[in-house]
């Protein structure tokens, strides 16, 4: 896979059980280069597309729809979690 901030990588999605009773964990693991992606500054929703700087989006609307966004770097890995309680 190619992406934008590593080059080339490879990544990993696990669906897991969560530890709460009521809810779904995604990871992503990839071995690209060190990157938070919730330290992303949020997009200016209140301007146009035109107006706006490009990218950011992705992750915003993961952290509005998602109950928790965790970042971590293990063994040189990024690794993001998402939780949604149900």
């Amino acid at each position: 896979m190619k992406t934008a901030r590593s080059g080339s990588s490879s990544l990993k999605m696990k669906s897991m059980p969560s530890s709460a009773a009521h809810a779904v964990m995604l990871r992503f693991i990839d071995n690209g280069k060190a990157y938070d992606p919730t330290e992303q500054k949020e997009p200016d929703i209140t301007l146009s597309a035109d107006e706006r700087e490009i990218g950011g989006l992705g992750i915003f609307m993961v952290k509005k729809f998602m109950d928790k966004v965790e970042y971590t770097r293990h063994e040189n890995k990024n690794v993001l979690t998402l939780t949604k309680y149900r």
